[in-house]
């Protein structure tokens, strides 16, 4: 009998433990974006000479805004360091561009009544299917400045460019959490894992 059980409890476990492995689609993609401003780069509230910066963000993983020849926005809040400077949910707006417009995005910034833009270019992130877009993950570089033909990553406002970016890399993943129907899987095997201890217990006295 103590054997039988034992071979149960093993079983039980096994099922347990593969609920939890179950998961869906959490619809949220989170992106960092990690680039340096070039050492000509125009001293900003949002930017400095030869300085590292980082944005982190996330949106939904999906986006029925077609259609997509010159890409689609979305609006974000952002987090954002350079330097010994940090901002914390800071609203923007994200510009995906196609391929054919130079492939990542733009992160855009209101502040004091004048617009920043970090212009980084690279692959295309998202995929299309009909008027749905899918966001990509991955670890995707960023395109460096190139001063001789001006192509390339820059940050700039809207009166004229600031400096080039160094490159970098923006990183995206989607989210996911567990399957309501494994969390009810994983919590009956936990149960019977308890009524099983019982029983031996009770066994043994």
């Amino acid at each position: 009998m103590k054997k039988f059980i034992g071979i149960l409890t093993v079983a039980v476990l096994i099922l347990a433990l593969g609920a939890t492995v179950a998961r869906a689609d959490g619809g949220t993609t989170s992106y960092t974006v990690d680039s340096t401003f070039s050492s000509t780069t125009t001293p900003t509230p949002f930017s400095a000479p030869s300085d590292s910066f980082t944005f982190s963000f996330s949106l939904p993983s999906t986006c029925t805004c077609g259609p997509f020849g010159s890409g689609f926005s979305e609006n974000a809040l952002v987090n954002y360091t350079f330097g010994g400077t940090s901002f914390t949910n800071v609203p923007a707006t994200i510009m995906y561009a196609p391929s054919s417009l130079d492939g990542l995005f733009d992160i855009m910034i209101t502040s004091g009544g004048q617009t920043y833009d970090w212009y980084l270019t690279g692959a295309q992130i998202y995929s299309v299917s009909g008027s749905t877009a899918t966001l990509l993950n991955g670890m995707f570089p960023i395109t460096p400045f190139n001063p001789s033909d001006g192509s390339g990553s820059v940050f700039y406002d809207l009166s004229g460019d600031y400096g080039g970016l160094t490159g970098g890399t923006v990183t995206a993943m989607t989210g996911s959490v567990p399957e309501p129907s494994a969390l009810l899987l994983l919590l009956c095997g936990c149960a019977a894992l308890v009524g099983l201890s019982r029983k031996v217990a009770n066994s043994n006295s």
